[in-house]
């Protein structure tokens, strides 16, 4: 219904600041107060992190996800990634498209110890990386 649509919908005073976000009980619009709201955002689980930029890539007719950039202070630089790495496997998943790597990390949560394969120059390297919330300045 058009009522539905209005779900989680910010509430303003005549002053244009929030004081709740609408929702729906029992057939009837309530307002949840601005701050329950932020208790249960603060209170959701942080999505994991990794750092590094990727791009899609081939070699000998093969998929890959090669990385192209990492970020300063990231947990991809502390865990040894570098720029021109071929992910092979996440945590034990093969990854063979940027989807599948963002949907591996995605599965985790910050603090999670991941072992990542990746082929450097021809060598398979394997990396144990301890993944991180992102960093609120990115």
């Amino acid at each position: 219904t058009g009522d539905d649509a209005l779900e989680g919908a910010p509430v303003l005073d005549r002053s244009g600041r929030l004081v709740g976000l609408s929702s729906r009980q029992r057939g009837a619009t309530a307002l949840v107060p601005v701050w329950e709201a932020r208790t249960v955002i603060d209170e959701r689980p942080q999505p994991a992190w990794l750092g590094v930029g990727v791009s899609p890539g081939e070699r000998e007719g093969r998929s890959l996800v090669v990385v192209s950039e990492v970020t300063v202070d990231s947990p991809a630089l502390r865990g040894g990634l570098v720029v021109g790495d071929a992910v092979i496997t996440f945590a034990g998943e093969p990854i063979d498209t940027v989807a599948r790597l963002a949907r591996a990390i995605e599965t985790r949560r910050p603090g999670d110890v991941v072992l990542i394969e990746v082929d450097r120059g021809g060598e398979v390297v394997a990396l144990d990386v301890t993944l991180s919330e992102r960093p609120v300045s990115l």
